[in-house]
């Protein structure tokens, strides 16, 4: 993939009305270089690593990104991790100024694997996934 670009996603797909169809053509052991890319970090709360308030946060965030007309239809892109059991940090991508205090700026490379579901495999494959793809 091209520096700061994702692959395209169907912005009509989406049966749920909240997330987008995941298709993994175009994602599966690509890299997604990240290069001074500004986002707007956010935290929800989990319960032993299941978000229990996820929707009222990005409900929030992505209304002053959308108000900032600052999302990108093109090349969306949310990062999130599990911090401890309890909490969760999402990164969301933005095109410009979004206000706010808070604001992140990356340059990074991720490698990214697609499998149907969580699996054990995951532990075992994911280490030499990028030694791979180098």
């Amino acid at each position: 993939m091209q520096t700061n670009e994702t692959s395209h996603c169907d912005q009509s797909d989406n049966p749920a009305e909240c997330c987008l169809r995941f298709k993994p053509k175009g994602w599966d052991d690509q890299w997604l270089h990240v290069a001074n890319r500004f986002f707007v970090p956010e935290k929800s709360r989990s319960l032993m690593h299941i978000s229990i308030n996820m929707g009222p946060v990005f409900d929030r965030a992505f209304g002053v990104i959308m108000q900032s007309q600052a999302h990108d239809d093109e090349h969306a892109m949310l990062l999130s991790r599990d911090l401890p059991a309890w909490f969760v940090e999402h990164l969301l991508a933005v095109t410009k100024h979004v206000p706010g205090p808070k604001k992140v700026q990356l340059k990074c490379k991720f490698a990214a694997k697609t499998m149907p579901s969580w699996s054990p495999r995951l532990n075992h494959e994911m280490p030499a996934f990028p030694k791979a793809l180098v």
